[in-house]
C-alpha cells in the first residue's frame, strides 16, 4: 500500500492538490505536496475546501487510477456507487465489495454529483 495521501479542491483557484494534510484548530485544512519546498527552500502548502477533502484508498481501478474518498466509481455490472468511510467496519466502502479490477473511477462527489444519485 501506497503512503497514506489526501487530496482536496485549492481554496484559490479551484484545482485539485494531492499530498500530506495539515488541520489546523480554525478548522482551516491544508495540504501539502509531495514537492515539500520551493525554489527558495520554503515549504509549500494549499489551502483546500475541507468537505473536499479525502483520503487515498490505496487502491487503483482496473485501469490503474488511484482511488480516493469521495470518488464515484462504476461495477463491472453497471452499478454506480461512491467510495466512503466506514466508521462501523474501519475501512473504505464501494458497493458490494467489488474487487478492483472489476471498477472504473467515473468522476467524484464534487465535480460530477449528478454521476451519483
Amino acid at each position: 500500500m501506497d503512503k497514506i495521501k489526501f487530496r482536496g479542491i485549492r481554496s484559490d483557484n479551484n484545482e485539485w492538490v494531492y499530498g500530506s494534510l495539515m488541520a489546523f484548530e480554525n478548522n482551516t485544512m491544508c495540504i501539502m505536496p509531495k514537492q515539500l519546498h520551493n525554489t527558495k527552500n520554503l515549504l509549500v502548502f494549499y489551502e483546500v475546501e475541507p468537505e473536499t477533502v479525502g483520503q487515498y484508498t490505496g487502491l487503483k481501478d482496473k485501469s490503474g487510477v488511484e482511488i480516493f474518498e469521495g470518488d464515484i466509481v462504476e461495477t463491472i455490472d453497471g452499478e454506480i456507487t461512491k467510495v466512503y468511510w466506514d466508521n462501523e467496519d474501519s475501512g473504505f466502502k464501494f458497493g458490494r465489495g467489488w474487487a478492483t479490477d472489476d471498477i472504473k473511477v467515473i468522476g467524484n462527489i464534487y465535480e460530477n454529483p449528478e454521476l451519483y444519485k
